[in-house]
């Protein structure tokens, strides 16, 4: 490619005249062997270029031809050159002429590089050093130094020597150029300078994080809201967000250094909806990822730390839930209550049929959300009520609730009494037929028999009276017969077994005190009344615990169940009148 270029234009003259004898254009020229110069429309000059490329010096002297006597030094001139061999753009030069006598050397220059920096700088530039050595300048020298890379220098010419560190951009390469102004006028020095290679990115950076999970899940899908956060580079910084499932957010544009974080630079919150794995399985993992795009293309992608887990949906029957059981009980009527329970649900449709189950057994299907039953109260229980919610896609789902059912006082009887009278002979509750006369009878006689031997099983002991003690023993063991008579032909009728259970009682309150009694006689009998004392005692003794012993067995076969008699109970007992 041709390149054509005026590296200076200065006017020889003999002083004191005031106009050039001749004016000196010189310049370099590639791929152009001839090179047309005119000054002012003056000429053309030619400057013939041996291979087509270097320095060219196109010469204007006196004469009808080339009339440099118009011209005078400091005047404007208008330079004009263009290659004669082809297309090649052309080369200008304006400015004022710079003369100089005809005996006056030009100053001479070389330019050379003596140091290039192999990696960019922080400003994406190359640092190079400069050197330009002069030779023959006198004193008034004024130089004008062009770097190339747009931009330059200019002022008195000080020392022979000069270094400057110059920065270059990548790419190239760039010409600089050092030449001489007033009152030299005499031609520039050229070097090329570069090409230098691109300069490595500066990576940007980037963060990101999940804002929100979804739920649920819409069409086996769940949404995920992700933010994420670009820093610029050296370059301005494209960058997007790879979902990690093959589909990508829209691009955020980031200047260099700056920071752009994603819900600041698009319309809406990055959400994006995952495929859920189905029920049964293991969840899915997915690591979205901040991925930058070129001249950031080699740059490391910023991946989501630890990866996004989407967990699989849940059945459809999920969303439709019991929220609530409420139950509530009413006043007596009688001795039962009403119960209702209400249920509240959750789901995109109302139910099909609420099948309700109370713990007394009944059950009831509607299509209402609440159901009322009256329940037995006549006892204070612990009570719970089911319900079975279905729905017309076929879900289902169950509830219980459990409640104390507070029993209801009974009416008065026409005496202003309870429902729980005996009938006074029999001792029984009222709850079963009456007992036959003669089981009053035989109780009687069994305590009094019973209660009668032991005391003559004592005193007989005590006295050392055998007889009397085998007496005692006789009607002791007649008593404890008749009462275990009574418990087998009578306990069986109403009140029964009420009346067995304050019999033992009576029984267990006699063995204790008769138990006192013994131990204490039979210490005494020890130093006054002699060993027999103390056997009858403690065989007296042994006789009630036995008698106890099997009362109690007969209680426990008959499977009876009693409320706990009092003290007065007990001793009524004794002669039929125990309620």
């Amino acid at each position: 490619m041709c390149e054509l270029s005026i590296t200076g234009v200065v006017g020889i003259h003999v002083p004191p005249d005031e106009h050039p004898n001749r004016i000196e254009v010189t310049g370099t020229v590639t791929d152009c062997e001839t090179v047309q110069v005119t000054i002012n429309d003056a000429g053309p000059v030619t400057a013939d270029v041996p291979g087509g490329n270097g320095a060219w010096t196109a010469v204007f002297t006196e004469g009808a031809e080339y009339p440099v006597q118009g011209f005078r030094c400091g005047e404007a001139l208008k330079v004009r050159a263009s290659c004669m061999d082809g297309d090649c753009p052309a080369a200008e030069w304006n400015g004022a002429l710079v003369c100089r006598p005809e005996d006056a050397p030009c100053p001479s220059v070389t330019l050379e590089v003596t140091d290039v920096a192999t990696e960019c700088g922080p400003d994406g530039a190359y640092a190079v050093t400069l050197k330009a050595t002069i030779t023959g300048a006198p004193p008034d020298t004024v130089y004008e130094w062009d770097f190339g890379n747009g931009e330059d220098e200019a002022g008195l010419l000080t020392t022979p020597v000069m270094s400057l560190t110059v920065l270059y951009a990548p790419g190239g390469p760039y010409t600089s150029t050092f030449g001489f102004i007033l009152p030299q006028g005499c031609a520039s020095a050229s070097l090329e300078v570069g090409p230098f290679d691109p300069c490595p990115p500066e990576c940007p950076t980037a963060t990101v994080e999940v804002l929100a999970v979804a739920r649920e899940c819409v069409d086996g899908a769940r949404a995920a809201t992700l933010r994420f956060t670009v820093t610029g580079g050296n370059e301005t910084t494209v960058a997007y967000l790879d979902f990690g499932d093959g589909t990508n957010s829209p691009p955020v544009i980031a200047a260099p250094g700056e920071t752009v974080a994603s819900e600041a630079y698009l319309d809406d919150p990055v959400t994006h909806a995952y495929e859920a794995p189905a029920e049964g399985l293991p969840p899915a993992t997915y690591t979205p990822r901040v991925v930058f795009s070129p001249p950031f293309d080699d740059c490391p992608p910023v991946p989501l730390d630890p990866p996004l887990s989407i967990e699989p949906c849940a059945p459809e029957c999920e969303r439709y839930r019991v929220e609530r059981l409420r139950v509530e009980v009413g006043a007596c009527e009688g001795e039962r209550r009403p119960v209702t329970a209400t249920v509240a649900v959750s789901g995109d449709e109302a139910p099909a049929s609420f099948q309700w189950t109370f713990s007394d057994g009944a059950e009831e299907t509607t299509a209402e959300d609440h159901a009322t039953h009256t329940m037995d109260a006549a006892e204070t229980t612990e009570a719970s009520v089911a319900v079975l919610v279905t729905w017309p896609n076929g879900c289902t789902d169950l509830a219980t609730e459990a409640f104390t059912l507070e029993a209801c006082a009974p009416a008065p009887d026409e005496n202003g009494d309870g429902g729980d009278g005996d009938d006074g002979d029999s001792g029984g509750d009222g709850d079963g037929p009456p007992s036959p006369p003669w089981c009053g009878f035989l109780r009687i006689l069994g305590l009094i028999l019973l209660i009668v031997g032991l005391v003559l099983i004592f005193g007989g002991a005590c006295a050392s009276n055998v007889p009397v003690a085998v007496l005692g023993g006789v009607l002791a063991v007649a008593g404890a017969a008749l009462l275990i008579a009574w418990a087998i032909l009578c306990a069986g009728f109403a009140g029964g077994c009420r009346m067995l259970q304050q019999l033992i009682e009576l029984l267990s309150i006699i063995e204790i005190v008769l138990t006192i009694l013994a131990i204490v006689f039979g210490i005494l009998s020890i130093f006054e009344i002699g060993l027999p004392c103390l056997i009858g005692t403690v065989i007296d003794w042994g006789i009630v615990g036995f008698l106890i012993a099997v009362l109690t067995l007969i209680f426990g076969q008959l499977g009876c169940q009693f409320r706990r008699p009092t003290l007065i109970d007990s001793f009524l007992g004794m002669f039929g009148l125990g309620g």
